[in-house]
């Protein structure tokens, strides 16, 4: 059968059955190969392609259908008519144990054709995988049928932003796909398929001859993005539905009907998850927008929606704010002082379960930047048209917390969970406490407000007894607008900021400070993977630089001590520096202490350089290091070290640590500048007395740096070393220092090991 239904004549013939096999010969007339297969009684027994010599096939007898008497079988081409010769009787001798004929599947990936760009790079056993994207109308998603001799098996569609893709610049990344294949197509039988458009019937890859497992039989294949794939366990319904309004949200726009639209429809009930008939209003306050918002269309997001425009207009939004607060009929508000902030699904019912545990506590949503760190993305090229673009590859809003996979939290902080709090821009707290707090002050009246909500935050927070409760796995997510520190230029940026900060002490009498997370309680739960990625790289389709210019890093803010620690001791005991090398010999030591020790080297440019139990690659990377910065009168001396692959430029001394000291002495006689590069003996659990010996050659400026110290005690808490506790004694009786400036590359085997001599050293 056709792409048009009509019944291809197939030429062909059975010419008899063997043991083992049925044989015979089959053509259609286009010339392509036939699917003959067998029936038995009924039933299918298997199948084959009939693409040997002049049509040739030949079916199988698989032992595990033998009849118990001889049957009438019969032999046709799929979907098609028998062939001359096709009814015959097997006896059950013919059947064997051999396994069926497999016949070879073709290659992929399969390249899209026609008005499409991509491929399919995975197909079955039960799933397809691939890319695809129009060429004349990139922003429409695309769809597919799987065809098979005319017949529509399934379809399928590209809907899954793979950031992998766009990085590869496979298209823009954007209609990625991963989806299930129709069990019509998992039998276990051969399918010549093609993939189609459906729009036109056009083939656009194919047709290609595939035999899937049974779907009952294939082993569980796990989806690649099981975050977005697997179902979500749902809350069960809320029965104590209090009666009118509960919650009355205020929300502020100013020139941003594109941002409204996002916000609004996270606000709405088909939106927001799990509130069953909850009461709730939405008090939409336009603060003099050029282009002003229609009242209608605030409505048209539902009955719960309301426009509200200020008697006056100030370019502060909090008296606007206060008024219509004024008019709230909720038990509690929610402050939304800048509209811009899209929610996830689950903020209303978490907010709402909070309530229930702790009545007189605030509730406060963390808040997570679209796209990146907006406060540099502007400097970056990134625009409006980029966040839209960002929006339509999650296919907001079908599911809100995908919003997670474009966003970062605004202090990109590794806890960012369980961190401390300065605001929230969905702050909900009880309208008692608002009237009590007498609202937002409104002395707060530079643009945007200043402080003005940090303070609400802070002042609430104080009023009640509750601790701040903080949603786990909620946020609210920033678009990208022009707003009064982000999206213009970074001087404006922190000279606005500082005027903030003077305000807000003027007013207040003291500086501002927020709150730690002792002072808050975490609660919710995460309902995406994704939501844990606190630290990502720009999901922005702007080319990105990370330079003085565009946006300086603060370790502080993105990698603090804790998670420095986290990594630090796993990079030490699953001993991934016993894979760094030097020309083919093991260094011992991480690549950043390697590049630490030679940047000192080059700076001090001693006259000898010792080095006591190092590994012979470290010294051999010593070495090169004296040979390409023209060191030329500078010699190594090594302890305890090898004595292969130098010659007379290094000065080998085989006696253990402790024993070469006075020969060593005897070396540096007459140096000006000692540099001392010391590993301490396996054996000595608490090496104190070599690393005085050693530590007295050291001269005034120059370094001892004490290697492994990432081993001992308290940097790994089972360790029986006492590395850290050597160094402690060492500094109470002679004059060095730590320079903690030489760990500033986060991973080191070498942790607090740099020790600089600061006095002159006693007479040798």
């Amino acid at each position: 059968m056709d792409q048009s239904g009509t019944v291809a004549r197939t030429a062909g013939a059975v010419l008899g059955a063997a043991a083992g096999v049925v044989r015979g010969w089959a053509r259609g007339e286009d010339g392509t190969p036939a699917i003959v297969e067998l029936w038995l009684e009924g039933g299918f027994v298997s199948d084959a392609i009939a693409s040997g010599p002049a049509g040739a096939f030949e079916l199988p007898l698989p032992v595990a259908h033998r009849p118990p008497v001889a049957q009438p079988a019969s032999v046709r081409v799929r979907h098609g008519e028998a062939l001359d010769g096709g009814t015959l009787v097997l006896d059950p001798a013919l059947f064997t144990a051999g396994s069926p004929a497999r016949e070879t599947w073709p290659a992929l990936p399969w390249k899209l054709e026609a008005e499409f760009e991509g491929f399919i790079d995975r197909f079955g056993p039960g799933r397809v995988h691939g890319w695809a994207q129009r060429r004349a109308s990139r922003s429409r998603k695309p769809e597919f049928l799987l065809v098979e001799d005319g017949q529509t098996l399934g379809s399928f569609r590209a809907a899954l932003w793979r950031k992998d893709l766009e990085e590869a610049r496979q298209g823009d990344g954007r209609w990625g796909i991963d989806e299930a294949l129709p069990h019509a197509l998992r039998d276990g039988r051969l399918h010549r398929v093609s993939l189609c458009d459906p729009e036109g019937g056009e083939v656009l890859a194919g047709p290609v001859l595939v035999r899937l497992p049974p779907a009952e039989t294939e082993p569980a294949v796990a989806p690649s993005r099981p975050e977005d794939l697997r179902p979500r366990r749902q809350r069960p319904a809320r029965t104590d539905i209090p009666a009118g309004i509960a919650y009355s949200f205020v929300v502020v726009f100013h020139n941003m009907r594109r941002e409204a639209a996002r916000t609004l429809h996270s606000l709405t009930r088909a939106y927001q998850r799990g509130i069953g008939a909850l009461g709730y209003e939405v008090l939409c306050i336009d603060n003099g927008s050029t282009e002003t918002l229609d009242p209608a269309w605030v409505e048209s997001f539902g009955p719960e929606f309301r426009l509200i425009r200020p008697d006056a207009v100030h370019p502060s939004p909090v008296g606007a704010i206060n008024a219509a607060a004024a008019e709230a009929r909720g038990t509690y508000l929610a402050i939304m002082i800048d509209g811009a902030h899209v929610l996830s699904p689950g903020v209303l019912r978490e907010a709402w379960d909070a309530a229930a545990e702790a009545p007189e506590a605030i509730v406060a949503v963390r808040q997570w930047f679209v796209g990146g760190d907006q406060r540099w993305l502007a400097a970056a090229g990134h625009t409006r048209e980029h966040e839209d673009l960002l929006f339509d590859r999650i296919d907001w809003p079908e599911d809100g917390y995908r919003l997670f996979e474009i966003a970062t939290p605004i202090w990109e902080s590794p806890n960012c969970w369980v961190d401390g709090m300065i605001e929230s821009n969905c702050l909900f707290l009880p309208a008692c406490l608002w009237r009590r707090l007498g609202g937002m002050d409104t002395r707060f009246d530079e643009p945007g407000a200043g402080y003005a909500n940090l303070d609400l935050f802070h002042r609430a927070a104080m009023e009640t007894p509750e601790p701040i409760v903080a949603l786990l796995g909620e946020a609210s997510f920033h678009q990208f607008h022009e707003g009064t520190t982000t999206n213009v230029p970074v001087a404006t940026k922190e000279a606005r900021v500082r005027a903030y900060e003077l305000r807000y002490a003027a007013l207040r009498g003291q500086p501002f400070a927020g709150f730690e997370p002792v002072d808050i309680r975490v609660r919710g739960r995460m309902q995406t993977l994704r939501a844990f990625y606190s630290r990502q790289r720009p999901a922005s389709p702007a080319r990105i630089g990370v330079t003085h210019a565009i946006r300086p890093g603060s370790l502080p803010h993105h990698f603090d001590d804790r998670a420095q620690t986290y990594l630090q001791s796993t990079y030490v005991e699953c001993r991934l520096h016993e894979e760094v090398g030097w020309l083919g010999q093991k260094i011992g030591v991480a690549p950043a202490d390697a590049m630490q020790i030679q940047a000192l080297l080059v700076q001090l440019r001693p006259d000898r350089i010792v080095m006591v139990n190092a590994a012979a690659g470290l010294v051999s990377f010593v070495e090169h290091v004296r040979q390409l910065a023209g060191l030329a009168t500078t010699r190594v001396v090594a302890v305890g070290a090898g004595t292969e692959g130098f010659g007379d430029t290094v000065i080998w001394i085989a006696d253990s640590a402790v024993g070469a000291v006075p020969v060593v002495r005897r070396t540096i006689a007459t140096a000006e500048m000692v540099f001392v590069i010391f590993a301490p003996d396996q054996n000595d659990d608490l090496p104190i007395g070599a690393l005085r010996e050693y530590a007295a050659m050291v001269t005034l400026r120059s370094y001892l740096v004490f290697l492994g110290t990432a081993f001992g005690q308290p940097l790994i808490g089972y360790s029986r070393r006492f590395y850290m506790k050597a160094i402690q004694l060492l500094l109470e009786s002679e004059p060095f220092a730590i320079d903690e400036t030489c760990n500033n590359q986060l991973i080191t085997t070498s942790p607090m090991g740099y020790l600089q001599r600061i006095e002159p050293p006693p007479t040798l």
